[in-house]
């Protein structure tokens, strides 16, 4: 499957840096919240938030026991923007540069 970028009702096969840039600015905490950027339903980088309150991530790589959060949930729209695109580009160095805690998800 190719990569992927949705939001609650718009998706974008192959997205270019230009589209992420603009889906990601349009999250306005209102009825725009999330944005999904992967490869699968278990495999992809995810923005929560707003540009006005700032975003956090989500990272799940493969399954919900590689599910991981960023502490910071106010990362700036041209951080988020930037990991967004070199995730897209296959570049995952910037996962370095923020500090992450694994999500617990327990299931039924």
């Amino acid at each position: 499957m190719g990569l992927t970028l949705s939001t609650h009702d718009t998706g974008y096969g192959r997205p270019d840096g230009p589209t992420i840039a603009k889906v990601l600015a349009s999250l306005d905490g209102g009825r725009n919240v999330v944005a999904t950027l992967g490869t699968s339903d278990s495999t992809y980088l995810q923005a929560t938030g707003s540009v006005r309150d700032g975003f956090g991530l989500d990272l799940q790589e493969g399954s919900l026991e590689r599910r991981f959060r960023t502490r910071d949930r106010t990362l700036s729209l041209g951080w988020v923007t930037e990991a967004f695109q070199r995730y897209a580009d296959g570049d995952l160095a910037w996962r370095e540069t923020v500090e992450w805690e694994q999500e617990r998800i327990v299931l039924p």
